[in-house]
């Protein structure tokens, strides 16, 4: 998509958006009469003339697409479109077979109409339908693409990343994600032979940690999820017995003699310090209809209030209960008052005081495994919900 951005009409976005002037003038000139040359076997071809296309490998590339696409979702009434950089969702409401064809006619005449008149071609075979409901044996809506394909219906999709299901589940992306990270885990214990603390540590945080940790918080088990709560522990805890002095000590000790959190108290961790971004006005809110809303509440301190959200079905209930809204508040709520009540500080002063706090909140993942289906306090769930009480 990068390479077919028509310049001219690309320049008349930027004006219209009043960036001119010389910025507009360079941006023109940037983009205008350049060439390409193809060198094979040492033999340089003849400069041809780039017609289309932003230079990729540059900062301003991306964003020059960005505005380029800016207006693909312009005057949509029946749905909602969500873009990053050229990869688009588009989502709608669908509760019967009239709105199957409100949606489709929007989609014929506001998006698939914007390719032409850009110069730019939708792909059709990339196209996905992800039907999300619990209405999904009921309602068999069919939607079509540019060419007049009917777009394949899928039960999971890939959006940055994440699989998303129709279920609104995170069983597969969980399972993706545990033999992504076996499989790093295990080519680097093979790569590497020292088994030492230190490297070992910088091996796990380099390799294998960002697989597990990546999106954590829109995706990571409810705190009651114990069998991919379980998956996941098992990769960590596997890693860290082939460390060197670590033979004989539980996964418990391991964590603690190596200064490290368990997956699940990591996750929590990014979820807590998401909140505190939200609450400081440094991310955006989560929904402008269902957005996480703090409030003062005297000697209690500062409390999240915990959404509520129109339920239909079972597996809403489900799905809402494990979702970031939930669950982040709940979180929040068991925090101590003295960090709730933290405001004006950057992130990374508010990480090393939730980090103080967490050291006294045991970190003793279960281990069903081994048969060890409670910690050694007899707690079922590892999670701050259930080991924090507000403690000071």
């Amino acid at each position: 998509a990068f390479d077919k951005v028509d310049h001219n009409i690309l320049c008349h976005k930027l004006k219209r958006l009043g960036i001119t002037g010389k910025v507009g003038v360079w941006i023109k000139e940037f983009l205008s009469e350049r060439t390409q040359q193809v060198s094979a076997n040492g033999v340089l071809s003849s400069p041809a003339l780039v017609l289309s296309g932003v230079p990729q490998g540059t900062v301003i590339g991306p964003i020059l697409f960005i505005i380029m696409i800016d207006d693909l979702d312009c005057n949509l009434i029946n749905s909602v479109a969500s873009k990053y950089a050229d990869d688009t969702r588009v989502t709608a409401k669908i509760n019967n077979i009239e709105d199957a064809e409100l949606f489709q006619k929007e989609l014929d005449e506001k998006i698939y109409t914007w390719g032409p008149l850009n110069n730019m071609t939708l792909n059709g075979d990339k196209f996905e339908h992800l039907h999300v409901g619990h209405n999904l044996h009921r309602i068999k809506p069919k939607f079509k693409d540019p060419s007049g394909n009917v777009i394949t219906e899928k039960d999971h999709i890939k959006d940055l990343g994440v699989t998303v299901s129709n279920h609104l589940t995170w069983a597969k992306h969980t399972e993706e994600v545990v033999a992504r990270a076996r499989s790093m885990s295990g080519w680097a214990l093979r790569t590497f032979t020292t088994r030492q603390k230190d490297p070992m540590i910088t091996i796990w945080n380099t390799q294998v940690r960002s697989i597990l940790d990546y999106c954590s918080p829109l995706w990571s088990p409810c705190s009651t999820d114990f069998k991919n709560i379980d998956l996941l522990e098992g990769t960590q805890r596997s890693f860290t017995r082939k460390i060197d002095e670590m033979e004989g000590l539980t996964y418990a000790e391991r964590l603690k003699a190596l200064k490290m959190y368990s997956v699940q108290r990591r996750h929590e961790r990014y979820k807590i310090i998401y909140m505190y971004k939200i609450k400081e006005g440094l991310v955006p809110n989560i929904s402008s209809t269902y957005g996480l809303q703090f409030s003062q509440r005297g000697r209690h301190g500062c409390m999240c209030v915990i959404p509520s959200y129109p339920l239909y079905h079972n597996k809403a209930i489900t799905a809402r209960n494990c979702s970031f809204a939930l669950t982040a508040s709940s979180l929040w709520n068991v925090l101590p008052k003295t960090i709730r009540d933290i405001s004006g500080l950057s992130v990374d002063a508010f990480k090393r005081r939730l980090d103080k706090a967490l050291r006294k909140c045991p970190d003793e993942p279960r281990c069903s495994a081994i048969g060890l289906y409670t910690d050694i306090h007899g707690r079922v769930s590892n999670s701050l919900i259930h080991v924090a009480t507000n403690h000071e």
